[in-house]
């Protein structure tokens, strides 16, 4: 579990113990369910076929259908998604906005709950059909 939360945060160090107790509990109990081992082999089929062959799911395509106004948090020390792939999603899906955070890995939203909650608001509180941005928080 450990090497799991190292992966997904920028510094493990910042993971709260109670944080790394629900962790265990929740990846022991889903290693009692029955489906857990299919479940997992699925997934990992799934993203290394959008992956491999990329044409079987267009990710870039189909991300400029989207409509909604768009949140995008990238984490510049993230080990799971390229954040280099930043720039490319905020310029495939229309209406999007931008914010990449230099101290953080693939869960901003844990490593820095504080600053995705802002953003959060502050795209809720953006009028329909307001102008796009792409900004690095302040």
């Amino acid at each position: 579990m450990r090497a799991t939360l190292a992966l997904c945060y920028a510094d493990p160090s910042r993971v709260p113990p109670q944080r790394v107790e629900e962790a265990l509990a929740e990846a022991t109990r889903r290693a009692r369910l029955d489906h857990d081992g299919d479940a997992m082999l699925l997934s990992l089929r799934s993203l290394m076929t959008a992956y491999l062959r990329p044409m079987s799911w267009p990710l870039w395509r189909l991300a400029e259908h989207v409509r909604a106004p768009t949140l995008l948090v990238y984490g510049l020390q993230d080990r799971l998604v390229d954040p280099r792939s930043a720039a490319r999603a905020a310029k495939a899906i229309p209406h999007s906005r931008l914010v990449v955070v230099p101290d953080s890995g693939h869960v901003t939203q844990m490593e820095h709950p504080e600053l995705v909650a802002r953003e959060v608001r502050r795209l809720l509180a953006r009028p329909a059909g307001g102008a796009d941005q792409q900004l690095a928080p302040g």
